[in-house]
């Protein structure tokens, strides 16, 4: 299974998207301070998502808690980004959706990526939060097809079963990464931290692991049909090669 996307990762998407819409001037100062507190999380992945964005010529000067914006160059690739609203952590859907993120984002890797190189970059992310969020992210030269790509994507998993078996790997191999990535004693605490805020007790952390394995084919689809739908995108790119309304499918 590949490797999820963290907060520095979404964080970075948001930034770079706001700058190359104008939302922030050539010279402008970014402070860490500011956006970790507009992105409610610690200034540890805002430093990395500036430290990416510095490596991509977006901004400079990462130090003392402070960046420049750099005006960006045209780029040939186009960045697309969706998010629909999701179930409260207190619902029984809140581990069904991040399921099923997960189950589309492998078949985005598979449709879009390695079968037929249109991207880079293309994920279906689940925003673990009080009240969850999901969404479609991807980078490419052809946003017509790959957006085609993703609807059939979206379409198959709210109106088939995925396979059983291969549904059960999933979230084995799920469980294993989650938790290789959350080893340390502060990860430990800011999981339980995290049911604290999101669900009024710290000891529903210790249903996370018999809640993903009760997630059977049917709830995928069920919610796949359910939060997959109205989606609110940002689109940054040639305005030529994605037809207007076209959005509106999602």
């Amino acid at each position: 299974m590949r490797e999820r996307r963290t907060s520095s990762d979404y964080i970075a998407d948001a930034i770079r998207v706001a700058i190359q819409d104008g939302q922030f001037a050539d010279g402008e100062e970014l402070n860490q301070v500011a956006l970790a507190r507009y992105f409610k999380v610690s200034r540890v992945p805002i430093r990395e998502a500036l430290r990416r964005l510095q490596a991509e010529g977006l901004v400079s000067n990462v130090a003392h808690r402070r960046a420049l914006v750099i005006e960006p160059q045209r780029l040939p690739t186009n960045y697309i980004i969706g998010y629909y609203a999701g179930p409260a952590a207190s619902s029984g859907d809140y581990n069904a959706l991040r399921i099923a993120t997960a189950v589309l984002s492998g078949r985005f890797f598979t449709e879009i990526r390695s079968k037929r190189n249109l991207s880079y970059a293309v994920d279906a992310p689940f925003v673990e939060r009080a009240v969850s969020t999901g969404g479609v992210y991807v980078t490419t030269v052809a946003p017509e097809q790959t957006l085609h790509l993703m609807r059939d994507e979206i379409d198959e998993l709210q109106n088939e079963l995925v396979d059983p078996a291969g549904l059960r790997r999933l979230v084995q191999q799920f469980i294993t990464d989650y938790f290789l990535k959350n080893e340390t004693n502060a990860d430990q605490a800011t999981f339980l931290a995290r049911a604290a805020l999101y669900e009024g007790d710290y000891r529903a952390a210790n249903r996370f692991v018999d809640d993903l394995r009760r997630v059977r084919p049917e709830d995928v689809r069920r919610v796949a049909r359910e939060y997959m739908r109205n989606f609110r995108f940002v689109y940054i790119g040639d305005p030529d090669k994605l037809p207007r309304g076209y959005l509106d499918q999602f």
